[in-house]
């Protein structure tokens, strides 16, 4: 019997069963858990010499480990038992989007694929839950419990004028099952030309050649060469570090479509003792329009001949009496074949006689639909060979080959199939009269060109048109997926968004086990099988060998008049049923010049899915055309320059081109095959769209080309959003009427733009689980990291629990987390009770690792399940008891790990906290009593000009009830910045190792932790703590354990247990619009537009749960007395003046210098810390900053693509700051 060692949720468990015996033999199978729990059985009936697939259907699997167990049916006798291990994944899914990066306003396009291992659709049942979230993870669309076409779910969502940009997440949720992918949502541009670069005369370089040459190439997306001038820098190891790099040498040059650029071998390899890596860094720019763009490519240096050897099929043991066959593909470093060279084979044995079996497939690939050919061969003669073949995980392949006699060697034909691409693990088995077992396994290759059932061809209508029919034909009734786009959104990322063989085999091999896992001399394990029987397996010995020093590897890396308008980055996204295997669609070309790249798929119920081996490229021709290069979006009032290019494939011309709205018409001469650029500066004074007309005319007036493209224009100045949240919550069934309103905007400043919004949630955490729990895996070795890891387990714990999230398998799962770490951790504590991060290897006990480890123990003895050592905790405390100074400070001996925690104040202050917080809420913290309070004493009696420090002070006050606790906090909300709807605190200064974000986010923790601790503020209040903390610490891909996620997250989850999320059914009634919150999309942000002068709602609200509801209001503020030309002076509550000077100071660059004066003095209640936002004008970044701050900036932080600074400096201590 072959049975697999995993077993999936949801799935049927396969076993392969041969009866040697001369009866029919029943067998019964079971599935059980720990506890002997069926969740699986099945009997069967199998006939002497057969071979016989068997099938367990299994639903929902909650334990990690499980037994198969195997009965003879009759005899109720338990024959064979085996361990068996969960995998979570149960299907395949792919997702594809339409586009890797959109743009704001545009609609995002997207499918899922939902198949089974062996890549068939899933049932008519699966039913999955698909949702998209924005960077801050918040759900802004969903689907619930969908139907799929052929296992495909398609959808689109539009993005908002101003939405959010980064990292937005697909999510499909089937049978408590998880898959996600991303997309990104940016500001872009696509490229104006591409840049290649090539090696020549051949594919690699080889040391003992005089010099490097490459072939640079620059050229149009539609084939035009570009002109202009490229720069290559030549980047070899630095001190032999390979991940480190420095320049060895550079050119500049000029380039005209290509350019040959020659550098000498020695500046990378000056001898040819071994092989070298070289990178060649390139940057054109071209001359008309000072557009520059870059690419690296990276090389080896070979020292010898340059062949390349790689071993097919080569077995890991030898089988004496019986023939080595190997399989070598032998190739030159280019990768072309190696003809007529003779081959040595080197070989030692060192083994006893044994039987086996060996196979061998004459091809290195096969073709599907063709007949697979494999040799048996055997040292023993056997007359009956079983084989069975796993494709996926899944048996694809199986039966028993006979023989009249018994022979030496068996021959195998397999009819191949489209679900066996892109390879089949084989097993073959005989058995002698004895029982002994030979076994063998091969891989079985298929060419990717020839193992797809879907096909497209295009063909164009008629003559000089741009209609274009293609026929497609896949699988009888599969759905076909077909996807065009312009072959610039390729260009600019490496985003893989679309379905593609790469992604389909990568899928894949994520389903294929961990056979690889298992020694390469069980052929059973080799394919992810266990073996049970009665027969026996021979002892087979490991015999290493070795290709190494052979083997090398590289790496290379009549014209129309009509208006041409119509530019999409989408051409095609068709979805087609394909009733009878064949169908056809007729589908215009827009009006972009450039090359369209075509791609497919098709998921059908015989061969799953198949994939357009070769993507189509259609390229759109005009003789001569103008193109506009212009910048994703620009701002109001703003003045930028927009390229107008006029491409001549053609006979030289003179022509006139005219640009609306500015009416200015240029003439030009073009010669054959010339590109000429006129620069058109253009404005708005009005947020929206700029639309500009291009006609472009011969000297007789004929159009010869025009087109009509817009640009958006974006509102000047400072976006700002406040809102008016309410917290709804109702335990029982109730209603409630109330108003929400919108405060006033800023006296005299402008508003030159406002959209008001109205939003309900059910929820106002989005944590995800799937996350959290993978923050839990994170590695652990030092002492360090293993406190981290059991911190970390136990804050995930109780953030589960006190959000009523905590299922008992997940408790149980992380009880044996915290089992692990704390066993760990007990290795790291030394003799005299104290803790070192290195343990014996560095005996120096920690006094922050010391306090953190006992903090750690004694919260872990509180859940009572994992015996805790007290003497740890007793020694510990006494230990660091000892380390106090006479006025109760600390200072850290050992290596400083956290120089924010260790080295923060005069006195370290934060370190003498950090103690204090192993000391309190213990039950023996009254035995220290007058220790704790002379280090408290410490802490008030020092001046806290920290914000980190003092929102860690006042929360350890809040825990041991301080009167002055109640004064601390008052303090530190003073510091609290609200920006539109959060509210955090930020760290200016501090130690320079340490990052400011990560110390603004545990101290915004400890406050929002004191704030529940005293109930200082109201749940709307923390509530935006909450939110702002989620997203800074949580949002994105931040799964990876870290002290201030862990601070966070015990934040978090204390205001999950203040403000409980019961589950909502709720009906609103707001603005002219009705909403329904329920379990299903309680996690569903549902958003509508009000009209802009909105400043108040009346709601009415029936029903029971939580739910958050917001009015929000984003504007934009812009000074009455600023201009677009002259120094801009922006007065701000009479209290700063700004003053800001440009100066042009070379091509393409702008010097901007700022002058902040405070015009009258502060009160006493105002802030210290200011903070100015500088947003560049459109196209600019931030190249660099001058030292021009007399010392008082505290920070500056850039943001948004270097296109945004922010600045903050203490304004109490300057007069004025340049």
């Amino acid at each position: 019997m072959l049975a697999p060692r995993t077993v999936r949720p949801h799935t049927a468990y396969e076993l392969m069963v041969s009866n040697l015996g001369a009866g029919t033999e029943q067998f019964m199978y079971e599935i059980v858990t720990a506890n002997d729990t069926v969740v699986g059985a099945t009997s069967v009936e199998v006939k002497p010499k057969e071979l016989r697939k068997v099938e367990v259907s299994l639903n929902s699997l909650k334990e990690e480990h499980y037994q198969l167990k195997v009965w003879e049916k009759q005899k109720q006798t338990l024959l064979n038992t085996t361990s068996l291990e969960r995998i979570d994944r149960s299907y395949l899914v792919l997702f594809q989007t339409d586009k890797p990066a959109y743009k704001p306003g545009d609609r995002v396009q997207f499918r899922v694929l939902f198949l089974l291992p062996d890549t068939k659709p899933v049932g008519q049942s699966v039913r999955p839950t698909i949702f998209i979230a924005d960077p801050d993870r918040v759900r802004m669309k969903q689907w619930n419990g969908v139907s799929l076409s052929s296992g495909v779910f398609e959808g689109s969502f539009q993005l908002a004028e101003y939405t959010s940009f980064g990292r937005w997440i697909i999510t499909a949720s089937v049978n408590e099952q998880i898959y996600k992918d991303t997309f990104s949502v940016e500001e872009y541009t696509l490229p104006l030309y591409r840049v290649q670069v090539q090696s020549i005369p051949k594919a690699y370089f080889q040391c003992d050649e005089p010099k490097m040459s490459l072939k640079l190439s620059a050229s149009f997306v539609h084939g035009g060469s570009v002109r202009g001038n490229a720069t290559v820098v030549v980047r070899a190891n630095y001190n032999n570090y390979p991940s480190q790099t420095k320049e060895v040498a550079r050119k500049e040059l000029f380039i005209n479509g290509t350019a040959i650029v020659d550098f000498p071998t020695d500046v990378v390899a000056k001898s040819c003792d071994e092989e070298r890596n070289v990178w060649f860094d390139v940057i054109v720019t071209e001359s008309s329009t000072g557009v520059s763009y870059n690419t690296t490519c990276s090389y080896t240096v070979h020292n010898a001949g340059g062949v390349t050897m790689e071993v097919l099929d080569g077995n890991e043991v030898f089988y004496p009496g019986l023939a080595m066959r190997l399989m070598v593909k032998l190739a030159t470093i280019d990768e072309k074949p190696l003809v007529n060279q003779p081959v040595t084979v080197r070989y030692k044995v060192l083994d006893e006689d044994r039987n086996d079996i060996d196979e061998v497939a004459p091809s290195i690939f096969c073709i599907v639909r063709r007949n697979i050919t494999v040799d048996v061969h055997s040292n023993v003669k056997v007359d009956r060979i079983y084989y069975v073949g796993y494709c996926h995980g899944k048996v694809c392949a199986s039966g028993v080959q006979k023989s009249a006699t018994r022979v030496n060697t068996h021959h195998l034909t397999l009819t191949s199939s489209p679900q066996m691409a892109p390879q089949m693990k084989l097993l073959a088995f005989a058995v002698k009269e004895d029982g002994k077992i030979l076994s063998s396994s091969i891989i079985i290759r298929f060419l990717s060109s020839s193992s797809s059932a879907l096909n497209v061809t295009e063909h164009l209508m008629e003559p000089n048109s741009d209609r274009y029919s293609f026929n497609i034909l896949a699988e009888k009734d599969a759905f076909v997926g077909l996807l065009g786009v312009d072959e610039r959104i390729k260009q600019r990322t490496s985003s893989n968004n679309d379905i593609t063989q790469q992604k389909w085999e990568k899928m894949l091999q994520s389903l294929e086990g961990t056979s690889g896992k298992w020694s390469s001399y069980d052929s059973f394990g080799s394919v992810g099988v266990t073996l049970l029987t009665d027969g026996y397996l021979p002892d087979v010995g490991f015999i290493p060998h070795s290709f190494g020093e052979l083997a090398r590897t590289t790496s290379t890396l009549d014209e129309d008049d009509s208006v041409r308008e119509d530019f999409p980055e989408t051409w095609l996204w068709e979805s087609i049923r394909a009733k009878n295997g064949q169908t056809s669609i007729e589908r215009s070309l827009p009006d972009t010049i450039t090359t369209w790249v075509l791609s497919g798929f098709s998921v059908g119920p015989a061969n799953g899915l198949q994939i357009l081996k070769k993507p189509l490229q259609i390229k759109s021709q005009k003789r001569i055309f103008v193109q506009l290069h212009m910048p994703p979006s620009i701002k109001r009032f703003e003045e930028v320059s927009v390229h107008c290019l006029v491409h001549n494939y053609g006979k030289a011309i003179n022509v006139s081109l005219e640009v609306r709205p500015t009416m200015k018409v240029t003439p030009l001469y073009l010669a054959q095959g010339a590109t000429e650029n006129v620069r058109v500066s253009v404005s708005s004074s009005s947020v929206g769209e700029l639309t500009l007309e291009v006609f472009l005319r011969d000297s007789k007036g004929k159009v010869l080309d025009s087109v009509r493209q817009s640009i958006p224009v974006r509102p000047e100045g400072l976006i700002r959003t406040v809102e008016d949240v309410r917290v709804l919550d109702f335990p029982q069934q109730s209603k409630l009427t109330f108003n929400l309103a919108l405060p006033a905007v800023e006296q005299n400043r402008d508003v030159n733009y406002r959209e008001v919004t109205l939003s309900v949630v059910g929820t106002f955490l989005n944590l995800n689980m799937f996350d959290l729990e993978h923050m839990v895996r994170s590695s652990h070795g030092n002492g360090e990291e293993t406190l981290l890891f059991l911190q970390t387990t136990m804050a995930v714990y109780d953030y589960l629990k006190r959000a009523n999230l905590l299922s008992p398998d997940t408790k149980k799962k992380l009880f044996s987390y915290m089992d692990v770490g704390y066993q760990q951790l007990s290795r790291y504590r030394l003799d005299d009770g104290s803790f070192s991060m290195f343990g014996n290897l560095h005996e120096c006990g920690g006094v922050w690792f010391t306090a953190s480890t006992v903090q750690a123990l004694g919260k872990l003895i509180m859940y009572e399940a994992i015996p805790v050592e007290i003497d740890f905790l007793n020694d510990g405390l006494n230990w660091l008891m000892l380390q106090s100074g006479e006025d109760g400070s600390f200072n850290e001996s050992c290596p400083i790990a956290h120089p924010h925690i260790q080295r923060t104040g005069g006195k370290e202050l934060s370190l003498a906290s950090s103690v204090m917080f192993a000391f309190v809420g213990k039950e023996f913290s009254r035995e220290y009593k007058q220790f704790i309070n002379k280090t408290i004493s410490l802490l008030l009696a020092s001046p806290i000009n920290d914000v980190y420090l003092l929102a860690k002070t006042t929360y350890l006050l809040t825990l041991i009830n301080h009167p002055d606790s109640a004064r601390m906090l008052a303090k530190l909300n003073s510091l609290a910045i609200v920006d539109g709807k959060y509210r955090y605190w930020s760290v200016s200064g501090g130690d320079p190792r340490s990052s400011p974000e990560k110390r603004d986010q545990e101290a915004t923790a400890y406050a929002l932790l004191a704030n529940i601790k005293r109930n200082a503020i109201n749940h709307e209040e923390m509530i935006r703590i909450a939110q702002w903390l989620q997203k800074h610490t949580f949002a994105g891909d931040r799964s990876v354990a870290s002290l201030e996620r862990i601070v966070a997250l015990e934040a978090l989850a204390a205001l999950a247990h203040k403000i409980p999320t019961t589950m909502p059914n709720m009906y609103i009634e707001a603005g002219g619009h009705k909403f329904e919150i329920n379990a299903t999309n309680r996690e569903l942000l549902q958003t509508v537009q009000l009209p802009q002068g909105t400043t108040g709602v009346r709601v009415s609200a029936r029903g029971t749960g939580l739910v958050l509801m917001k009015l929000s209001v984003r504007y934009s503020l812009a000074s009455k007395n600023a201009t677009r030309t002259e120094p801009s002076n922006v007065s701000n509550s009479e209290k700063i003046a700004v003053n800001i000077k440009k100066k042009q100071v070379e091509n393409h660059k702008l010097a901007l210098y700022l002058c902040f004066t405070l015009l009258k003095p502060l009160l006493f209640y105002e802030p210290e810390l200011w903070k100015v936002e500088v947003d560049l004008p459109t196209g600019y970044e931030i190249e660099g900053q001058e030292e021009h701050y007399h010392n008082s900036t505290e920070s500056a932080i850039v943001l948004e693509n270097k296109s945004h600074l922010e600045l903050v400096w203490n304004v109490r201590q300057v007069s004025q700051i340049l």
